[in-house]
């Protein structure tokens, strides 16, 4: 069987996706593979496809994540605000305690539907069962680590927001070689 994408050529591999023949060029210059890029070659269409579903899912992360940043920027300052205007006032024990809540709400709203995760697959097994066994230990230490590290989290969240950012744009300098590669 001869490669789909290139008749002259004998087809060694067929697409992880959808089965196409492929010859050893295409298998060798894959832009995907299936099993974390390890795995089997996709095609040019299929890669295509895979290049628009990630960017899609990043686009709207990255639209989320920005709403999430500003709304907890926001909270982070205002427990700053409040702690430095009770300290002003003698009252250092309720402005320690409003920037905790503060910043505890802040902490919380970052971390509300944080799917994007990058841990080992391990890790994510682990840290679900953790999750599932102890609902109400995981979220008590959440709190806490939101409320006492507020604005060192909040720094954290806007480095990961940037990184991911540039991981976008390299990930849309790929679809559009993808897309030019399919459109030869």
């Amino acid at each position: 069987m001869n490669c789909y994408f290139h008749p002259q050529a004998e087809g060694v591999v067929t697409c992880g996706k959808c089965g196409v023949s492929m010859c050893k060029d295409c298998e060798s210059n894959a832009f995907f593979r299936l099993d974390g890029g390890k795995g089997q070659a996709l095609c040019n269409r299929c890669s295509l496809s895979e290049a628009q579903a990630v960017v899609d899912f990043e686009s709207k992360w990255l639209k989320k994540r920005i709403v999430k940043l500003i709304i907890c920027t926001i909270l982070v300052v205002s427990g700053i605000v409040s702690l430095l205007i009770m300290n002003m006032r003698g009252e250092l024990g309720t402005g320690i305690f409003n920037a905790i809540i503060y910043w505890a709400i802040s902490g919380a709203i970052a971390n509300i539907g944080n799917k994007k995760n990058n841990d080992s697959v391990k890790d994510q097994v682990w840290n679900a069962a953790y999750e599932y066994n102890h609902p109400f230990m995981h979220m008590i230490i959440s709190i806490l680590i939101n409320a006492i590290f507020g604005p060192i989290l909040l720094i954290a969240h806007f480095i990961g927001y940037m990184k991911s950012k540039a991981e976008y744009k390299k990930d849309m300098e790929v679809l559009e070689k993808i897309k030019s590669v399919v459109n030869q």
